[in-house]
């Protein structure tokens, strides 16, 4: 793997140093200004945050849900719903000490790993961060909770760590932020949510995604990302996407690299056109997560998993074409078996995968001689072009074919966030574009 690394490395510091800063006019003059940072192929996060990643949830770890697991509840307050529930009832550091020592240990790491799993999300609260920041907890609801959770924070890392052992990425979610983002009680608490009613809220919790990186401070390869908040429920969009407008300016000031998960409210096509545009002022690639659920209507109880899966599997299915049509220009992130089949289908711009490669039979099956393939590949397509009236940049695209190509084999079928990677690859967001019979066509 070094050697194709240093190989890819060396091919994308030539290609660059040779491409004009040039745009073609699809790119339009009043578009948002390009921040892009050169992709370091020398270092091993680039691979862990741009492959595809293929994960579960580690649900009710730090965060409780009592659907999930009972016994942390045991002595929890009334309700008896939330971690907060939890801490103020008896005994509450050894039985959160004693959950999070045994809930995931080592087997279900090698576990994981044995079925392919080479991302898993973890589901923190901005408390579990006081044992290494004390200032997390100014002014909130967990302000006298330090002793109950200063022992979470070490557990974190050595999670992140055997992530780490075992080549899993490791995604954290910012499950439970100050002044609680939904109604739900793994919010943290079992009151009403007070995020988006309090600027300070707002604000704190900014405070606790810089306190999480400066924590990481790039020790930890495996870190794919953060997500600024698990599902929040804004009373208005406006709001939410002014909140992550001043999120990820501040976080790209501390860290240009680390790629951030933006929770969609199950609004798809309104926040992916939020990110298209927010992703011009920020170098941090900027991920749209969604949540894709069928459980919570009585028709969705009523449908068996058979059919469920069936529907998944089905083009003209709403969800498969919103997932598609979003995905021909952000990148997105859907769990679980049927799930991850339309992932599979769907997560990926035709053109810049390995996978298609492999599926229009250009790829052999032997390994050993993709480097004539890649050049067979390129010239079928420059031959095929040809024969279409236009004005092409074959040089351009023969550049950019390579690079995609060896980025491919480098992978192994791996690569992920594809346009993201393209855009970063090239330097300047450049695509090929012809005329033909008079309208645009893109490569």
């Amino acid at each position: 793997m070094d050697r194709f690394k240093s190989k890819i490395l060396g091919g994308f510091q030539k290609t660059i140093n040779s491409i004009e800063r040039e745009f073609d006019s699809f790119t339009g003059s009043n578009s948002a200004p390009q921040v892009l940072l050169p992709l370091d192929l020398s270092n091993p996060s680039t691979y862990y945050r741009y492959r595809k990643q293929r994960g579960v949830n580690l649900g009710a770890w730090f965060v409780l849900e009592r659907w999930i697991v009972e016994a942390p509840y045991r002595e929890a307050r009334d309700p008896g719903q939330s971690d907060l529930d939890v801490a103020k009832g008896s005994n509450a550091k050894q039985i959160l000490e004693q959950h999070w020592d045994t809930w995931i240990t080592e087997p279900d790491w090698e576990y994981l790993a044995s079925k392919c799993i080479n991302t898993v999300r973890i589901p923190i609260g901005y408390y579990h961060l006081c044992g290494a920041d004390p200032s997390v907890l100014e002014k909130t609801h967990f302000k006298d909770m330090h002793s109950v959770f200063a022992g979470a924070w070490p557990r974190i890392v050595n999670a992140i760590q055997t992530a780490l052992r075992y080549g899993i990425g490791v995604l954290l979610d910012l499950h439970a932020a100050p002044g609680k983002q939904n109604h739900d009680s793994h919010g943290g608490t079992s009151k009403e949510p007070e995020f988006f009613n309090s600027s300070r809220h707002r604000d704190h919790t900014i405070h606790v995604l810089l306190t999480l990186i400066r924590l990481l401070n790039n020790a930890y390869p495996n870190i794919v990302g953060i997500e600024l908040l698990n599902e929040p429920a804004p009373p208005s969009d406006t709001l939410l996407k002014d909140w992550y407008s001043e999120a990820t300016k501040a976080i790209s000031a501390l860290d240009p690299t680390i790629p951030l998960y933006l929770g969609e409210c199950w609004q798809t096509d309104n926040y992916a056109e939020y990110i298209k545009s927010a992703q011009g002022h920020t170098p941090n690639m900027l991920v749209l997560d969604h949540h894709l659920y069928r459980c919570f209507t009585g028709e969705d109880i009523q449908t068996s998993a058979h059919d469920h899966a069936g529907a998944l599997r089905d083009p003209n299915n709403g969800i498969v074409q919103t997932l598609g049509r979003v995905g021909n220009s952000l990148v997105h992130r859907v769990f679980a078996n049927a799930q991850l089949e339309l992932f599979e289908r769907e997560g990926w711009d035709n053109g810049w995968s390995f996978r298609d490669v492999q599926l229009s039979e250009v790829l052999p099956a032997g390994l050993g001689a993709y480097a004539d393939t890649g050049c067979a590949a390129r010239s079928k397509s420059s031959a095929w072009w040809d024969q279409h009236p236009g004005q092409y940049n074959h040089e351009r695209f023969g550049q950019g074919f390579a690079i995609g190509w060896d980025d491919s084999y480098a992978f192994f079928r791996s690569i992920g966030f594809k346009t993201e990677w393209a855009r970063r690859r090239s330097g300047d967001g450049y695509w090929e574009f012809g005329t033909v019979n008079g309208s645009k066509k893109k490569r």
